[in-house]
């Protein structure tokens, strides 16, 4: 049977989004519970883990914009729903 034979859990949408510390709290201990008991996400969180490791190395700074691109922004999104500007500090 290939990968794509393979039938995937429906919880492994959960568990992709527990690995990455996305889910609301209050999601998370039926998650946990699921995991436990499903050998499929226990399986998926096992291969996920090494990669969202990873993530804590990368350089955040190069994904953040400038102060004056974030001020820009912050502006026509104000402008286009017609709220406040969001303050950056």
């Amino acid at each position: 049977m290939s990968a794509s034979d393979r039938k995937q859990c429906l919880q492994s949408e959960v568990t992709c989004a527990y690995a990455l510390q996305a889910l609301p709290a209050s999601e998370i201990a039926a998650a946990e519970a699921h995991i436990a008991s499903c050998p499929d996400c226990r399986g998926e969180l096992e291969a996920l883990r090494p990669v969202v490791d990873r993530f804590v190395s990368w350089p955040t700074d190069v994904l953040r914009p400038s102060t004056s691109l974030q001020a820009r922004l912050a502006l026509r999104i104000a402008e286009e729903t017609g709220r406040q500007p969001v303050s950056l500090r």
